[in-house]
């Protein structure tokens, strides 16, 4: 749950509050402060919200909606991606360092979140990619180390491999490709 608020305990010599969105999880929180601040008599504590008494608030709630906006369509990219919604998937930054993992790892990370989501029927369609990709090769490359010519292999094998469902071999290519898409390039996705 993201909502709006201000910190009453925060406040300034000037009679100013900073405004946050609280994110709630399992009865924990986290704020993310919206970088500006609202004089006490401008926020309407029972309904947690700003009063249209000054000449700034239609600014304020204008960068309150845009944050939510944003935050709403990170939540819709990370379920339409599997993932696991938490606070560092959704709070972490777009510039943040990509740990170096193998496929095998990365792999087995994301299938225990979608176990633990209880997305069972996803999660059994990544074990079966990695199945085959550690048929196709070793993985313990690292997952940085895939590009084009990878996948065009890991499609010829495939194909070539006695597979003769094109629904399994198109199951396979999408799951490797998404996750090799959100692993090089997490900007375009959060």
């Amino acid at each position: 749950m993201i909502k709006p608020i201000v910190r009453r305990d925060k406040i300034s010599k000037i009679n100013t509050l900073p405004v946050l969105l609280r994110f709630t999880q399992n009865r924990k929180s986290k704020y993310v402060n919206l970088g500006f601040c609202i004089n006490i008599r401008s926020w309407d504590v029972e309904s947690q919200c700003l009063i249209d008494n000054y000449k700034e608030c239609k600014k304020h709630k204008l960068i309150i909606d845009n944050k939510l906006a944003e935050y709403e369509k990170k939540i819709s990219k990370l379920e339409a991606l599997d993932i696991e919604i938490t606070f560092e998937t959704l709070l972490e930054s777009k510039n943040c360092n990509r740990p170096n993992q193998t496929i095998a790892q990365y792999f087995n990370i994301h299938i225990a979140q979608l176990k633990k989501s209880g997305k069972i029927n996803t999660a059994s369609k990544y074990e079966y990619t990695l199945a085959s990709l550690e048929k196709f090769r070793s993985m313990k490359i690292f997952f940085d180390r895939i590009d084009f010519s990878f996948l065009r292999e890991y499609e010829f094998f495939l194909h070539n491999s006695g597979i003769r469902m094109t629904k399994c071999i198109c199951y396979c290519l999408a799951y490797l490709s998404t996750r090799l898409l959100v692993y090089l390039f997490p900007h375009l996705f959060f």
